[in-house]
């Protein structure tokens, strides 16, 4: 990575970080520079402006997501192992990039008119849906909506990054439970009769 990658690398980890923090409206370029260390006049350069900035980092995250679902909507895999690996690929960009999906949350519910469109695009699920729905027809996933279990198993797989601390202190453990661990094959183990 040259110098000037790394400077952009800095600048948007900055910015993410700015815009978790502070949301959109209450970010400023000045803040984001001062996070990166480098100048304002830096930043403009090389992003343009406020919203500019925050296009590429959404899709900087966006990117990062894109091979977890891709997990799911994979054709030479069958359905109960696609939810472990799935669950697994977003702890580890939870991991890795801790701020990754708060952001993104964040993003979509105060900035969705900046998420690429349409955004199914991007997260085409149409394989999985239709295992889901040949698992259902055939008795072998219990419920009749691919896509209410779809947002169900995104739900239950989102939780652990997002709200790990929470369920530990709602648990009284110290760090994030151990069962959260094995919730990805105990949600196949609900779905099946």
């Amino acid at each position: 990575m040259d110098k000037t990658q790394k400077t952009q690398q800095k600048i948007l980890r900055a910015a993410r970080t700015e815009f978790l923090d502070q949301g959109f409206s209450g970010a400023r370029t000045q803040a984001i520079a001062d996070r990166a260390g480098v100048n304002k006049a830096l930043l403009h350069y090389h992003f343009g402006n406020k919203e500019q900035l925050f296009r590429k980092v959404l899709e900087r995250e966006l990117i990062r997501l894109q091979d977890a679902f891709a997990i799911l909507n994979s054709e030479g895999l069958p359905y109960p192992k696609k939810l472990p690996q799935f669950s697994s690929a977003i702890r580890r960009i939870a991991t890795r990039e801790p701020g990754c999906i708060p952001f993104l949350l964040q993003a979509i519910r105060q900035q969705p008119q900046h998420l690429p469109q349409p955004l199914e695009d991007l997260f085409s699920l149409d394989q999985f849906r239709a295992q889901i729905r040949a698992g259902m027809d055939h008795g072998f996933i219990a419920g009749n909506s691919p896509d209410t279990l779809i947002v169900h198993l995104l739900a239950l797989a989102l939780i652990v990054p997002v709200a790990g601390e929470l369920i530990a202190a709602l648990t009284g453990q110290k760090g994030p439970p151990q069962f959260l661990d094995q919730l990805p094959e105990q949600i196949n183990a609900w779905l099946a009769h």
